[in-house]
C-alpha cells in the first residue's frame, strides 16, 4: 500500500494486527496512521527511508508497533539509511512502540539527513534492550546531520540503554 501510495497521501489502516517481518521503505511524503489510535498493531515491521531517497515529510500516528527482538537483534522502528538519504520533516505522534531491540530512530551514516525530528504524546516500552550491541539508544541520531528534535508528552519504559545519544559536530536544538 505503501508503494503504491501517492506524494502526500494518507493511508490509514483498519484495526487489527498487521505480521509481517518486513521493512517498509518509503521514498516519498507521506502519513500512515490508524483509523482508531492504537487499534492498528504492526507485528515485526520497521520503516525505512533507502539510499537516494528525498523525502520532504513523512507522519506516523495512532499505531501500536512492536518488534519481538528474540534471536532476531538489531531492528529500529524508523531508519534512515545512507549517506544519501534525506527526510525534512518526521513526526511520530501517538505511537506505541515496544520491543525494538536496537532502538525507536536512528541515523545509520554519516550524511545522511533528518532536518527536524518530533515524537510527541508516545510510548516508547522496551526498547534498545538488545545486549549485544552496546551503546544503542532510543533517539540515536548520532551520524545524522539534524536541526532539531523535539520530544513530548512521551514516555520512555523499561529501557536499558540510554534515552538519546548524539556525537555529532552539528549544532542541535533539543526540546
Amino acid at each position: 500500500v505503501v508503494a503504491a501510495a501517492e506524494e502526500g497521501d494518507v493511508v490509514i489502516l483498519s484495526d487489527g494486527t498487521y505480521a509481517g517481518n518486513k521493512t517498509i521503505e518509503i521514498t516519498k511524503s507521506i502519513t500512515i496512521k490508524a483509523a482508531n489510535s492504537g487499534a492498528a498493531f504492526l507485528s515485526q515491521y520497521q520503516f525505512a527511508v533507502p539510499a537516494g531517497s528525498t523525502v520532504a515529510d513523512i507522519v506516523l500516528e495512532g499505531l501500536y508497533a512492536e518488534y519481538d527482538d528474540t534471536g532476531d537483534n538489531g531492528k529500529y522502528f524508523f531508519q534512515v539509511n545512507t549517506a544519501t538519504s534525506v527526510v525534512n520533516n518526521l513526526t511520530i505522534r501517538d505511537c506505541r512502540i515496544s520491543r525494538f531491540g536496537r532502538g525507536v530512530v536512528r541515523g545509520t551514516t554519516t550524511g545522511a539527513k533528518r532536518d527536524n525530528l518530533l515524537i510527541d504524546n508516545c510510548m516508547l516500552e522496551e526498547n534498545s534492550n538488545d545486549s549485544s550491541n552496546a551503546g544503542y539508544a532510543n533517539i540515536k541520531p548520532q551520524k545524522l546531520n539534524a536541526k532539531s528534535i523535539q520530544i513530548m508528552n512521551t514516555t520512555f519504559y523499561n529501557s536499558r540503554a540510554a534515552i538519546f545519544r548524539y556525537e555529532g559536530t552539528e549544532s542541535l536544538t533539543l526540546n
